[in-house]
């Protein structure tokens, strides 16, 4: 058993031990163990403190350890299911391709059918929906490619058209209202009709089959496709033309405004058309 460590009293000389605030022989105090005392107590109190605060800090960084990890699962699990999502669909279009693949003939004559009657939407839709861009580079299907470059403009331009025109027949249809929704449509159409212009300017007009850098296929510019681009362009020349009120023999004109320009003409004739239709 261990002994408390002991001095004597100054007063009587009797041993003292640590315990106690005074001498058991002659009662005097033990002013010389006051100072270890209260040096005790506040290391004591220093100690509890600490422990206090370090217990606190664990539970704390356990707290967030653990919302750390519920975090990092979640993300994982969404990370997995947006890679899993884009590979499955993947791999059905490449399904679809191969598919396509064994009935290239089926295909192929259907794509050159849609071309012939100048049906250029089902044209997009044939390609798209039977994921042939996986098979741009195999011979037959790579002279359509270039068609479907120039198409698939084409229906964008279309689709836009037909999303101004819904607001015309329903003003209350656009969440802005009809004023603002008009000006927010019409600048999709000047967008999606420059953007044709653009493809058409660059892989048409400019076509250079000898430049090895080039995107498509030489054989997409044969006569048959090049006559092609031109009527996809000719109806989306007509459509503006028809849609917005603006003669043909203006429309060169109209190609070379900006497209702040074009958004106001295109907004005015269609507000022009509302204002005439609700005076019937």
């Amino acid at each position: 058993m261990a002994v408390a460590p002991t001095t004597q009293c100054p007063f009587c000389g009797a041993p003292l031990t640590v315990e106690g605030d005074f001498c058991p022989n002659c009662g005097s105090k033990k002013q010389q163990f006051t100072e270890h005392r209260a040096h005790m107590k506040a290391y004591k109190k220093a100690f509890e403190d600490t422990k206090n605060t370090v217990v606190a800090e664990n539970r704390r960084d356990s707290k967030k350890a653990a919302s750390i990890a519920i975090i990092a699962v979640l993300v994982a699990l969404i990370l997995g299911e947006i890679i899993v999502t884009r590979f499955s669909y993947r791999i059905v279009e490449r399904y679809q391709a191969s598919v396509a693949k064994k009935n290239s003939r089926a295909i192929l004559t259907a794509l050159d059918e849609s071309e012939k009657t100048e049906q250029f939407e089902l044209f997009y839709m044939i390609w798209t929906e039977n994921s042939l861009r996986y098979l741009k580079d195999d011979s037959g299907f790579r002279e359509y490619y270039g068609v479907y470059a120039i198409t698939s403009s084409y229906n964008d331009f279309i689709s836009s058209i037909a999303y101004m025109q819904n607001l015309a027949i329903d003003p209350e249809s656009d969440y802005e209202g009809f004023e603002k929704g008009i000006e927010r449509k019409a600048q999709n159409v000047v967008y999606a009709y420059n953007s044709f212009l653009r493809r058409y300017e660059s892989y048409v007009e400019n076509f250079k089959p000898d430049d090895k850098y080039y995107t498509y296929h030489p054989d997409g510019f044969s006569e048959k496709h090049m006559e092609t681009y031109r009527k996809i362009k000719e109806n989306a020349r007509y459509m503006i033309s028809y849609y917005f009120d603006i003669p043909l023999e203006d429309m060169d004109d109209f190609d070379k405004l900006s497209e702040a320009k074009m958004t106001v003409r295109l907004t005015e004739a269609l507000e022009a058309k509302y204002a005439a239709k609700d005076n019937e």
